[in-house]
């Protein structure tokens, strides 16, 4: 677990709306559906392919894809600035997402991410 909240930029698989479980269960996979980018990733002229070749490279490794399917992933190049793909890595356009926070906050108000 990590004290800070998510940082761009970072691609993240979004859950299909049919996933019903709790909160708490999306937040513990959190570290598994989101991926880390260097904080240059987004400037390389060839940011948009490594993206997708990154995308078809988690969607084959992901193992929850019976329980939690996921819909999209969203490469968030920085808050508000969004580039989404298809599982099998096709660009489907750009978009204003932001990063899903997925943390729990403790009686005395700190914060704990999921993931690395």
């Amino acid at each position: 677990m990590s004290k800070s909240l998510f940082r761009t930029p970072l691609i993240e698989g979004r859950m299909a709306k049919s996933v019903t479980m709790p909160v708490f269960i999306k937040a513990l996979t959190q570290g598994s559906r989101v991926i880390g980018l260097p904080s240059d990733f987004a400037t390389r002229p060839d940011h948009l392919e490594r993206a997708a070749k990154i995308v078809r490279r988690h969607w084959r490794n992901y193992r929850l894809h019976e329980a939690m399917p996921l819909e999209y992933y969203a490469y968030i190049v920085s808050p508000g600035s969004s580039y989404r793909f298809t599982p099998t890595g096709e660009l489907i356009g750009r978009f204003y997402d932001h990063p899903t926070i997925a943390y729990v906050q403790t009686k005395n108000g700190s914060k704990f991410t999921f993931g690395d």
